[in-house]
């Protein structure tokens, strides 16, 4: 989709367009488009999966069914799918993307696209914004309203475009909802909603799931092989081999095959082999047919998968992933490594202590701030000796609660007060402004409106505007762009996320004895008998989790001991580019250069890796 003002002489049009006396829109031939009772044109670009209670395949009688009774501003929020949407009404139009913004659309003066390109090539000059680089280099990713342009901006959740003569940015009022009470009955319509989100995603007769061996892929197998035949299911999986022969995630791929001959369903291996010189033609195809802007992390697990399945001649497979489901359960404590220890009963439940740290729990000792007598927060500052939590002393109410969101987004411990991650790059000043964009940008609402009764939704929507929208969306979008359908991803539901922005901290979110991701296992082993026994058989899955004595960490792997190091690593160090993007007012560019010369440590791997995808990618 490409919408650019009149007149306008830098892009080409294509025959399929609505225009006004100030707007011209292009957009795919195969977009749903229909005329509303309010005589509006409205162009779906995309895909739609379902219509919230509605049955049926949507088309564009039920869309306009949708749009004329909910109207323009609510449209998205019965409308479930990957798209972006324009509404035509005489020289006005307004612009708006799905409920979670999956498909990116770019904007600046004149010109709004989903390729950040047709933008970028109005510029008279290329500036770069210090802020997102660094978001860039800690996060792996910028966040959902920015890129590393100046002058660049991307459509986020909650926002829409008017345009009349000019470009207005609209912001949607925030609405929390509340957590509440849940019994069976809850239980019973998680189930229904969960079936939904995989069978409204899925394809009559070529559905693929990554399969990791855990529950959240499990279950998607599991619930497409209950309504399709084992001709219409199959499942993948990616070995990492390392240099020396040995699988990074050798349980994983046991498990993997025990699962798939449970379900009856063939399952095909790629393997991403660091000593296997075909890797050098991967990474070179990626940093050239890029198509997912600014994401800085290594693409090799996905683009293995998307190029086994493209080798197979899957083009068309409609292809599931697990994604999400941590994050939108349990925020990302459920993966059994929050306190490492032999036994798997504690680890999962040093999983739920974490979670208990970002709990209305917790979160009424932070208002009253008596948070630093809690045990359960003694325990985790004790397991992190070297770090230097915030001194809150000091702190009003507010300042109190943005640092402590602060921490769950963007500190590497992820414990309440943690400091930012990697924090040593940014020069001092640029730490204060920094933080003050940040809260300016994405956490002024969450700290001013958050209670104990709300809690969830504010958590779950900074992961919205941060992680959700982050590494994974991105690298998936860019690995599987040629297939014809976009990866499923259904644990990332607007019904599903709803409930789970409800659910209370005694369903697994706190330190009573539900397990994390409490309702999906009482589905999985309830209803739908899933193999719980061989997903719990083996607790872990990766070397450095179950390895003593040494740590074996897969980004340092690819750095320094794989068919890359000495060729595309090298090369790429050597040349040392950093001031072409790190501007030396707010970046320690001696760190940054002594990184690329000596950093080979395991502690630094991940921000020596971003840095270096920042420099072969380019911006």
């Amino acid at each position: 989709m490409r919408i650019y003002s009149k007149p306008f002489n830098g892009l080409p049009l294509i025959p399929w367009r609505v225009d006004t006396s100030s707007w011209i829109v292009d957009y795919r031939p195969n977009s749903l488009v229909f005329k509303g009772n309010d005589e509006a044109i409205v162009v779906v670009e995309g895909e739609v999966y379902y219509c919230v209670g509605k049955t049926g395949k949507p088309d564009n009688s039920m869309l306009k069914h949708v749009y004329d009774s909910v109207g323009e501003s609510n449209f998205s929020k019965h409308v479930e799918g990957a798209y972006n949407v324009v509404v035509a009404k005489g020289n006005s139009i307004t612009v708006f993307g799905d409920s979670f913004n999956r498909i990116n659309l770019f904007y600046g003066k004149d010109v709004i696209s989903t390729e950040y390109r047709d933008v970028l090539s109005c510029f008279n000059a290329i500036e770069y914004e210090p802020m997102v680089l660094y978001c860039l280099m800690v996060l792996g990713y910028p966040p959902s309203k920015h890129t590393p342009y100046r002058g660049l901006s991307r459509l986020s959740i909650g926002e829409r475009l008017l345009l009349t003569d000019d470009i207005h940015l609209v912001k949607d009022e925030i609405n929390p909802i509340l957590s509440s009470e849940m019994g069976n009955a809850e239980l019973g319509r998680y189930a229904d909603i969960l079936e939904n989100a995989i069978l409204s995603r899925s394809n009559p007769s070529n559905n693929w799931v990554e399969l990791s061996g855990g529950w959240d892929s499990t279950i998607i197998l599991g619930v497409l092989r209950q309504y399709f035949d084992t001709t219409n299911v199959h499942a993948t999986t990616v070995a990492v081999k390392l240099r020396d022969g040995r699988l990074f995630n050798q349980s994983e791929i046991e498990k993997s095959i025990k699962i798939c001959k449970y379900y009856n369903v063939p399952l095909e291996v790629a393997t991403f082999d660091l000593s296997d010189v075909r890797l050098i033609k991967t990474w070179n195809k990626f940093v050239r047919d890029y198509h997912y802007p600014f994401v800085c992390e290594h693409p090799f697990l996905f683009q293995s998968e998307a190029d086994f399945l493209s080798g197979m001649g899957k083009l068309d497979a409609t292809v599931f992933m697990g994604s999400f489901s941590d994050s939108l359960h349990n925020f990302g404590f459920s993966q059994y490594i929050s306190l490492p220890y032999l036994s798997h009963e504690f680890r999962q439940y040093g999983d739920k202590i974490k979670s208990y740290l970002y709990s209305p729990s917790f979160l009424k000792k932070v208002f009253d701030n008596t948070f630093e007598n809690d045990f359960a927060y003694k325990m985790f500052q004790h397991h992190y000796p070297k770090v230097k939590f915030v001194d809150t002393s000091l702190m009003t109410r507010n300042e109190r609660v943005f640092r402590y969101l602060l921490s769950f987004v963007l500190s590497k411990e992820r414990v309440p007060f943690a400091p930012i991650a990697t924090d040593l790059i940014f020069l001092n000043d640029a730490k204060v402004l920094f933080t003050e964009w940040l809260y300016n940008n994405y956490f002024k609402d969450a700290v001013e409106q958050i209670d104990c009764d709300n809690m969830y939704f504010w958590l779950t929507w900074l992961y919205q505007n941060f992680h959700l929208q982050g590494v994974e969306k991105g690298l998936t979008d860019a690995s599987f762009h040629n297939f014809e359908k976009r990866v499923r991803q259904p644990f990332y539901d607007i019904q599903l996320v709803k409930f789970l922005q409800t659910m209370p901290e005694d369903w697994g979110r706190g330190l009573e004895w539900r397990p994390t991701k409490y309702p999906l296992r009482h589905y999985g082993c309830e209803k739908l008998k899933i193999p719980y026994e061989i997903i719990e058989s083996i607790p872990h899955s990766y070397l450095n989790e179950i390895e003593s004595g040494r740590s074996i960490n897969l980004h340092s792997e690819i750095l320094n001991n794989s068919i890359l190091t000495s060729g595309v690593w090298g090369d790429i160090r050597s040349k040392n580019h950093s001031g072409r993007y790190f501007d030396k007012e707010w970046f320690d560019i001696s760190v940054l250069d002594n990184m690329l010369k000596t950093g080979n440590g395991e502690s630094e791997s991940i921000l020596l890796f971003r840095q270096l995808m920042l420099l072969s990618l380019g911006i």
